[in-house]
């Protein structure tokens, strides 16, 4: 499209707009013939002017047909892995690439984009980059705006920039310029993307501020100082070194003359009755260095620091820290060295005499109290860590963060013997109690037995692995294992009659009347909802809890699964509270069952013989089956050998099934008689093809007794026996 083009499509719009019309400007010779073309309103227009789109497009502008600037329309794009909405975003850049094609049209990133024709760098935006100024070029960026807090009435300022903190171009700073003198003006202050703040011209030094508050020149002055901070009670003070870095020192350890001191590490006061050990007290020349070692109440000290305590008052104490108020650490030591067995501290104590177990030889004691009221996120009486760097060709065949061993002499007598013994009494509010707290995890495929806790017992006369009480209440459980468990050896429940009183025996009726209340079901277990219970995967078969519980409410109690955190304290899964059923205590249940199921099974087999007798007896001298432990089955002679006739169940109580099948068609009737030979009625008749049959025969109005059943098909007859019994 030409100029002349241009002009010719711009007066077109203004005259279709004047004309409350619509415009198209994009086709072939749209020449705009208006002298002075233009978009827009005139004086006289009492109707804003509206650029818009009917349908949910972007608006673009452009010049020297380059796209300059986008507004978007309502849309949804995935940047850098998040998913945002981008509605009525604003962007201009000399060449609109990264909403015209390149980078997989992302789009402005924020309210207002302005880029210089460089990366927009999809890695630094954040989903709340949107109610700002985000800014790109040479490879670089700035967002200027907010950011809200999900779900909260809480909004930042924020000034962001990157990238480039590790590469040899960076990192980026965020610099403060006073526009003066030269093409950047004089730098006033910068902040470099480790977080450290410089104030000066660094710039111009071609250096960097490498601490969290640096200074390239002069100091600091503080205008008014009394009586604002004065404090007499403070006994520290800040001191400089070559290199400009602040320290603070103790002003008991101040030289007391010449100004530097002498550079030594340890030595003593001097004068009557002054042993005071020092440090940096001034010059000499038998200060020691870092080859000697320091000793305290011993000449022979055989550490670093030997500490040596004469016996006689009730309490010895080889080193004793109090920290009241004050961070850090009480006592750091540290070796390092190529020794075959570096120790940081051996403690030796030996002859207390003591008869109860809070006194005594202790090896290490160790307290730590949060005795100010405040937050503390930690309170620890010991802590320690044992790690293997990561660094190849490192081979430790044990990794300890405590190795302890209790040893008996063969002639001692010791009542309790404890590898490790923890304790826990609260008086206060505590929401977690853990006597003892074991985590044993590493990334999949590293481990090859992961063991949480690895107890082994032996030797004694009672050996317990595990011994673990919970006083018997609601939410009381002595163990709780999420997952599958293995006992190989069983398990064992007490069941001894010395336990137990008020022993009474259940009738079976009393016992067998629950098992037909129960229903059994399949089901799958939850694993999406709760995934940290161990649940079993896959169809499971079994009762309801609330079914079983309406049966035998005795087996159902209420159980609460703990809460499942990770490795930094989060609360993966929230307690659950759930039914949990006791399947030990169906068995005296099932037993009762089979027992009332054998007695059934006795009793009817009496029944049964005195029956077979009674038929016996009865029917000597008619046609039956040779073994003589059916009923009657022997046709009349010349029967058809493929017409037959069962009745089942036989005996029967109110109703049984006649069964027949017919070798030919013909006239067939079903009749029943009694023992005396008596005709009842007839069941059925009718003419029939050659086929099977069968017959629904109600025997309500009967009584209990022998009774025939007689087929006949054309007049030949099939005889059975029918019992029906109460």
């Amino acid at each position: 499209m030409n100029y002349n083009s241009i002009r010719s499509a711009l007066g077109f719009i203004s005259l279709m707009l004047s004309m409350q019309g619509y415009a198209q400007v994009t086709q072939t010779n749209n020449n705009i013939l208006l002298a002075n073309p233009y978009l827009g309103c005139n004086a006289g227009s009492t109707q804003p002017l509206r650029i818009y789109t009917k349908n949910n497009f972007p608006i673009n502008f452009r010049t020297a047909d380059i796209d300059r600037m986008r507004l978007n329309e309502t849309v949804t794009t995935t940047i850098n892995g998040y998913t945002t909405a981008k509605n009525g975003f604003l962007g201009l850049s000399p060449t609109g690439t990264f909403w015209s094609g390149g980078l997989g049209n992302p789009g402005p990133f924020s309210r207002l984009h302005l880029d210089d024709g460089g990366n927009p760098l999809l890695g630094t935006y954040r989903p709340w980059m949107r109610n700002g100024i985000y800014m790109s070029g040479n490879n670089d960026m700035m967002y200027v705006g907010q950011l809200y807090r999900a779900g909260q009435d809480e909004s930042d300022a924020v000034i962001a920039w990157g990238d480039n903190k590790y590469s040899p171009a960076g990192p980026d700073h965020l610099r403060f310029l006073f526009m003066g003198n030269g093409y950047e003006g004089e730098e006033v202050t910068r902040i470099n993307g480790d977080g450290f703040f410089g104030i000066g011209n660094f710039d111009i030094a071609g250096q960097d501020p490498n601490e969290r508050l640096d200074l390239i020149n002069r100091t600091i002055r503080i205008r008014r100082l009394i009586p604002d901070y004065n404090n007499d009670t403070l006994s520290r003070v800040v001191v400089v070194d070559s290199t400009g870095r602040l320290h603070w020192r103790r002003i008991s350890t101040w030289p007391p003359t010449g100004g530097g001191g002498g550079g030594c590490e340890w030595t003593l006061s001097g004068g009557a009755n002054n042993n005071n050990v020092l440090t940096a007290f001034g010059t000499s020349t038998i200060c020691p260095n870092d080859a000697n070692r320091v000793g305290i109440g011993t000449t022979n000290p055989l550490a670093k620091l030997h500490v040596r305590v004469v016996p006689g008052s009730a309490a010895n104490y080889g080193a004793y820290f109090h920290l009241d108020n004050v961070g850090g650490a009480g006592a750091a030591i540290e070796v390092n060295g190529p020794g075959l067995f570096n120790v940081g501290a051996d403690v030796n104590v030996q002859g207390a005499q003591s008869a109860t177990w809070t006194e005594g030889n202790v090896g290490v004691r160790s307290n730590a109290l949060a005795g100010i009221p405040g937050y503390t996120y930690s309170n620890r009486a010991y802590t320690g860590n044992a790690s293997v760097g990561a660094v190849g060709g490192v081979q430790v065949t044990d990794n300890f963060i405590f190795d302890g061993q209790t040893s008996v002499g063969s002639t001692a007598t010791v009542v309790n013997n404890y590898g490790f013994r923890a304790q826990l009494w609260n008086y206060g509010t505590v929401t977690n109690n853990y006597g003892g707290h074991f985590w044993s995890w590493g990334p999949p495929g590293t481990l090859t037995n992961s063991y949480g806790v690895l107890a082994i017992a032996e030797g004694g006369t009672n050996n317990y692995g595990l011994l673990a009480y919970a006083p018997v209440a609601a939410n009381s459980n002595a163990a709780w294992i999420a997952g599958t468990g293995v006992i190989t050896g069983g398990a064992w429940s007490p069941s001894d009659a010395s336990l137990k009183t008020d022993i009474q025996e259940l009738a079976l009726d009393q016992a067998t009347s629950p098992l037909d209340q129960l229903h059994l079901h399949t089901y799958s277990y939850d694993l999406e909802q709760f995934p940290y219970m161990g649940l079993p995967v896959g169809e499971q078969v079994g009762l309801l809890a609330q079914e079983l519980e309406e049966v035998l409410p005795r087996l159902v109690t209420e159980v609460t699964a703990p809460e499942h955190k990770d490795r930094e304290g989060n609360i993966l899964q929230s307690a659950v509270p759930f039914k949990a059923v006791n399947y030990t205590g169906l068995i005296p249940y099932l037993v009762a069952g089979y027992q009332a199921q054998q007695q059934q099974l006795a009793e009817q087999g009496a029944r049964i013989a005195q029956m077979q007798e009674q038929l016996a007896a009865c029917c000597a001298g008619l046609p039956v089956d040779a073994d003589q432990r059916d009923l009657l089955n022997q046709a009349v002679p010349g029967q058809a050998a493929d017409r037959t006739m069962t009745i089942a169940p036989n005996p029967f109580e109110g109703q049984t099934t006649i069964r027949y099948k017919l070798d030919h068609s013909g006239r067939m009737q079903l009749m029943a008689n009694s023992a005396d030979g008596k005709q009842l009625r007839v069941l059925n008749e009718a003419n029939l093809e050659a086929d099977q049959y069968q017959f629904e025969w109600n025997t309500s109005d009967l009584a209990p007794g022998l009774y025939y059943v007689t087929l006949l098909l054309d007049g030949e007859p099939i005889v059975k026996k029918a019992v029906k019994v109460k």
